[in-house]
C-alpha cells in the first residue's frame, strides 16, 4: 500500500474517532466549532460537520486542533466526575525543612542539630 493510501485510511478512521469523542462529550457540532475557532481552527461549520460525517477531508493540523478541543472537553467532564480523597497527599508534614529531610536521609547532621563532638 502506498503512503498516500495509508494516510487516506488513517484519515478515514480518524474522523470516526473524533465524531465518537464529540458524542461522548455530548457537545453539539456548533458548540464544538466555536471551541475549535477559539484554538485558531480554520474550517467553517459546514466543513467541520461534513468532516465529522466522513463527507470531506480536513488537513491534519486542523484535525489536531479538533482533537485538542475534544480532549479538553473530555478532561473537563471527567475531572468533574472524580471522587475525592480522604487525605490530601503530601499534606502530612509540610512544616519540615526539605534540606533537613535530605540530610536525615543521608545520615548527615542538619544545621541547627548537635553535630558529632
Amino acid at each position: 500500500m502506498t503512503v498516500a493510501g495509508q494516510d487516506a485510511r488513517r484519515d478515514a478512521a480518524h474522523h470516526q474517532v473524533l465524531e465518537s469523542g464529540r458524542r461522548r462529550v455530548g457537545c453539539a457540532v456548533e458548540q464544538l466549532w466555536v471551541l475549535y475557532l477559539g484554538l485558531d481552527g480554520g474550517a467553517d461549520l459546514f466543513t467541520l460537520e461534513a468532516f465529522l460525517h466522513g463527507a470531506c477531508a480536513l488537513p491534519p493540523a486542523e484535525q489536531d486542533i479538533l482533537a485538542n478541543v475534544i480532549n479538553e472537553e473530555l478532561d473537563d467532564r471527567c475531572r468533574a466526575a472524580q471522587v475525592p480523597y480522604l487525605v490530601t497527599l503530601g499534606a502530612a508534614d509540610t512544616r519540615r525543612d526539605p534540606l533537613t529531610v535530605i540530610d536525615e536521609l543521608f545520615g548527615r547532621p542538619s544545621p541547627g542539630s548537635a553535630g558529632p563532638g
